[in-house]
């Protein structure tokens, strides 16, 4: 059964959906996965030591820039963008508001990018939302201050064109924004629609003294519970993990290996300057979203909602989203 990463790990939390891998190959394989598999990878498809599937195809997520735009303000593309306050600051040079205060030029704003409904904008400011070793939200407490700082942040920019004005590829490639978050696999479809496009690439923003990140999306297949023939399944499976085999994707698909080995074979093939950069500098520094994140998104994106329109503050933002994913965790868990 070929998986998204949230789907079958959110299964697995709660329930015995899919077989586990640790269970069907030998022990010398698993550490052996456990060391060649990239480190978001690996942790998409495990869940507390235990693989519940095969991370095999992955991408990952940088700063796209038009390069035409840029230039037209006096800006150079091509120097980094590496901190959120130069990233606010270009922004607004090469925002454009019409007379009747509508947005007709983006510079960038928060909302709207390819980046898992904005949560992600709390790593880049320094916080997190998620207890890995409880197993449990993390809004609050230690990454209060941080994730305060993220949501101010964003409330900013609604503050300043308005709380619905957004990114999408569609402004991106119409050129009427100048930045978009978006990943590797978005690169085919600009190579399609809009070769003439001239934009290069960039890492995502972080305050300063964050660590450089991206996100990236692993898929790849599992075996359910049931299934008629697990042991073939598994063989099928360890036959994804040859590395000629991933190569060999790679070149027909373009979708980014999931292994360290793998993606050193394949990094001399990428020709194209942007997405080299966008492989070398933002897949190795790639996390994927905690357990039951889907849940939690669909918990903090309306309240998230609200307070661009001015209707919560940030702070009432995070305590709700954290008192709301606790008794979410505390009812699904007990099932």
């Amino acid at each position: 059964m070929y998986n998204n990463y949230y789907t079958m790990r959110d299964y697995s939390l709660t329930g015995d959906w899919f077989v586990p891998l640790n269970d069907l190959y030998p022990a010398e394989l698993i550490d052996q996965m456990n060391k060649t598999y990239l480190p978001g990878c690996a942790e998409s498809m495990k869940l507390q030591g235990i693989w519940y599937g095969l991370p095999w195809r992955a991408d990952t997520r940088g700063m796209l820039i038009n390069a035409d735009i840029f230039e037209a303000a006096g800006l150079s593309a091509s120097k980094q963008i590496r901190y959120i306050d130069e990233l606010d600051e270009i922004a607004k040079k090469l925002t454009v508001i019409k007379p009747d205060g509508s947005v007709e030029m983006i510079g960038f704003v928060p909302y709207g990018n390819n980046f898992s409904r904005e949560i992600p904008w709390l790593w880049a400011l320094g916080g997190d939302f998620f207890d890995y070793e409880n197993l449990a939200p993390a809004f609050t407490g230690v990454n209060l201050a941080n994730n305060l700082e993220a949501l101010n942040w964003i409330k900013w920019y609604a503050d300043q064109y308005g709380p619905t004005t957004q990114l999408s590829e569609n402004r991106f490639l119409s050129q009427k924004a100048a930045m978009y978050v978006n990943s590797t696999t978005f690169l085919a479809k600009i190579r399609e629609n809009a070769p003439n496009l001239n934009y290069t690439t960039g890492v995502i923003p972080t305050k300063r003294g964050a660590e450089l990140f991206s996100t990236t999306f692993p898929l790849g297949p599992s075996i359910p519970l049931g299934a008629s023939h697990p042991n073939e399944a598994a063989e099928f499976i360890r036959y994804l993990m040859n590395i000629d085999v991933q190569v060999q994707w790679f070149e027909e698909t373009r979708a980014l290996p999931t292994t360290a080995e793998a993606f050193i074979r394949i990094y001399p093939k990428i020709t194209d300057p942007k997405e080299r950069f966008m492989v070398e500098t933002m897949l190795p520094v790639s996390r994927v979203m905690p357990p039951l994140s889907t849940d939690i998104l669909n918990i903090f994106q309306p309240l998230l909602d609200k307070m661009r329109k001015g209707e919560l503050t940030p702070l009432q933002v995070l305590e709700d989203t954290q008192m709301l994913s606790e008794a979410f965790f505390a009812e699904y868990l007990k099932k």
